[in-house]
């Protein structure tokens, strides 16, 4: 799913980008804008919105400056204004070759804490995106430790694409494989949440992400989770059975009435016996003749039409 996204060959509206301080976001971010360049975006254009002076500086020694949009940095600390309002009103203003734009921000903690913590306004900001037809994408960063877990959550809701990123040890095999291409690889592990505009379900995802120094993907493992059989069929029946208001499981005094149980069709060909007082008996059927039957002894089936 990751190589797909990175690719823009699964769409996505929105992407939040969950790190920590320490597995940071900031080679898969570059990934993503390179990959960005390398794909024919005349009518699209990329706007990066970094949120301080360091993370500014240090996107600027590996991009274009033209991609760089200070509109946040220059307000976020000198100005009460809504911040996110002024940099959507700006780009509106300045499309006049009718660009539809990507809105990056590189880091959520900071610019909702210019709202006082409160995640309102990126919310209403985020959900204004997606109404907006010349915003095709917008992708943030979020810092895990900084957030309380009920505002990440709040704002994890939004996005359609939700990654968290952890940086995992190469093996030494891992190692070995990629020694020949003199570059430095750097191993990552995504989870990946996805909701489908096709069939609207989140679908989750566990990759294993292999980046060089060059931003450059080398390697995508996709993990699987094997369940054994038994546990399948356990969680099958736990699931049928989950939620019903009646009982259906059986007591030792139900399966001995079930087990001996005769039903009917046992009991073809046999002679039908009943014990009464423990004295067996044979069973009989006594037949006595209406006053408007015509009995022929002789013949039984006399009044039948064959």
């Amino acid at each position: 799913m990751i190589e797909e996204l990175l690719n823009q060959k699964e769409t996505s509206k929105s992407i939040l980008i969950i790190d920590s301080f320490e597995h940071s976001s900031t080679n898969l971010l570059n990934t993503l804008i390179k990959k960005f360049f390398e794909k024919d975006n005349l009518n699209t254009s990329l706007n990066f919105y970094p949120t301080t002076r360091s993370s500014k500086k240090k996107f600027s020694k590996f991009f274009s400056k033209n991609i760089i949009n200070e509109t946040i940095l220059l307000n976020i600390f000198a100005s009460n204004q809504n911040v996110l309002e002024l940099a959507l009103n700006q780009l509106r203003q300045n499309n006049e070759q009718k660009k539809k734009f990507i809105i990056v921000i590189d880091n959520l903690n900071l610019l909702i804490r210019h709202f006082d913590n409160n995640p309102f306004f990126f919310i209403h900001f985020a959900i204004e995106c997606s109404r907006q037809p010349d915003i095709c994408q917008l992708i943030c960063v979020a810092h895990e430790q900084t957030f309380s877990n009920e505002v990440l959550n709040q704002i994890r809701q939004i996005f359609q694409t939700v990654v968290r990123i952890n940086d995992t040890k190469m093996r030494q095999d891992e190692i070995t494989m990629f020694s020949k291409l003199n570059k430095h690889i750097l191993k990552f592990s995504l989870r990946i949440d996805h909701r489908s505009f096709k069939t609207s379900k989140i679908l989750t995802y566990d990759e294993v992400l292999y980046l060089d120094n060059e931003y450059s993907i080398q390697k995508v493992e996709k993990i699987l989770k094997k369940k054994s059989k038994l546990k399948e069929e356990d969680e099958t029946e736990d699931d049928m059975l989950k939620g019903l208001t009646f009982n259906v499981h059986l007591s030792s005094d139900d399966l001995e009435a079930k087990k001996n149980l005769v039903l009917p069709y046992e009991l073809i060909g046999q002679k039908q016996k009943t014990t009464i007082e423990n004295k067996e008996t044979e069973s009989k059927i006594f037949y006595a003749p209406d006053e408007a039957d015509d009995v022929d002894d002789d013949d039984p089936d006399d009044d039948l039409n064959f």
